[in-house]
This record gives C-alpha cells, sequence and structure tokens, in this order.
C-alpha cells in the first residue's frame, strides 16, 4: 500500500486581483497562504513490484578427485587441497578415506585446513545467492588432492555439510570420483558411508 501526500496553495491576498473572480474565491479571509492537503492512495499489489532477496533454488554440486588419476573434472571453481598434511602417510589411515572419521579428524584438525574451509564457506555465501538471483540453475566447486581420497574428500565433506545448513533450499549434490561403489554419495549416507579407495 503506497500513500501519497498531494499539497495546494491558495494564492496569496496580493495576487487575488490578478486572477479571474472564480479563483479569487480560493483565497482564504487572511488572504495569505492557506494550504489543503489531498491524500492519495496509491494500493501496488506485491506482485507487481520487485521482491527482493527472493530465495531460488540452485544445484551446488561439489565434486572430489585425484590428480593422478586422470584428467581434471569440468568445474566452475576449482581448489588444489594438496598443500595440506596427506593422512595416506598415516599408516592407519592409510587405507581409509575422507568420509571416516579419523580421516577427517586428522584433516580437519590442521590450523591452515580449519582457515581454507572457513575461507571457501565465506565465498561461497556470497556467490552462490548472487548466482541464485541470477537465474543460474548448477554451480560445481572441484577440490583435488593427489589420490582423491583422503584430504579432497574430508575438506569437500565438510564445505557441503555446512552449505547444507546454511542454504537449505539449495541443492546440495557431493560426489567423490575416485572412491569405490556408486561416484554419488547419496546425501543422506554422505555422513555415514565408508568407502575404501581403488587399489
Amino acid at each position: 500500500m503506497h500513500i501519497q501526500w498531494l499539497s495546494r496553495l491558495r494564492p496569496a491576498a496580493t495576487e487575488v486581483h490578478k486572477l479571474p473572480k472564480k479563483i479569487q474565491n480560493e483565497a482564504g479571509p487572511s488572504g495569505g497562504f492557506e494550504p489543503e492537503s489531498d491524500c492519495c492512495i496509491e494500493d501496488k499489489s506485491p506482485s507487481e513490484g520487485k521482491v527482493e532477496n527472493e530465495s531460488k533454488e540452485l544445484m551446488v554440486e561439489i565434486i572430489t578427485f585425484g590428480y593422478k588419476t586422470g584428467s581434471l573434472p569440468s568445474a566452475n571453481m576449482m581448489f588444489d587441497v594438496r598443500f595440506l598434511q596427506n593422512p595416506f602417510w598415516v599408516e592407519e589411515l592409510r587405507e581409509r578415506t575422507g568420509l571416516e572419521k579419523p580421516v577427517q579428524d586428522y584433516v580437519l584438525s590442521q590450523p591452515l585446513a580449519q582457515e581454507f574451509v572457513s575461507a571457501c564457506i565465506a565465498l561461497l555465501e556470497r556467490v552462490l545467492p548472487k548466482l541464485a538471483e541470477q537465474g543460474t540453475e548448477k554451480f560445481v566447486v572441484a577440490f583435488g588432492c593427489t589420490g582423491g581420497q583422503h584430504r579432497s574428500v574430508s575438506i569437500a565433506e565438510a564445505i557441503g555439510k555446512s552449505l547444507r545448513e546454511s542454504r537449505p533450499n539449495y541443492m546440495i549434490r557431493i560426489s567423490h570420483r575416485e572412491l569405490d561403489g556408486s561416484n554419488v554419495i547419496p546425501e543422506d549416507l554422505s555422513d555415514k558411508a565408508s568407502c575404501k579407495a581403488k587399489s
């Protein structure tokens, strides 16, 4: 509902004699300015105006891969996380994957990993809503490490979990190219699945 106030002024006494008689009658007894206000009410339906901050569905695909196992995937953003310490060199973690808590704890306990995850989340939280506003339907983010088994998987899972919590209207899909079984880990199983890397 838009309300617009319109104001009109009666002519001053010194100017009355210059006006037609019919208009002279508009002058008040004091001969000065006497404002009259009219209220003009304009009713605008919300559908006619622009709806700000409209939530739009966006598919965000987070994928992981190994640099030593094949070609680079197609992605809108790609990050190389080989700068993080590699669980592969910890004997009890070597055969595990970033879908398992011991590996995630090892990777995400590193201060540099924590900084990196926070920075990525902050970047995506700024970029994704703008993409949704522009009508983008799908956005792909890729994380790579040497074998695509430990570091990239742990990072992708952490970021995917954060986005699912902060952007429930987006479809967040996580896939791990180098892990056995289905390339796509179902969302409701992503926190529980345990896969071993290809030999």
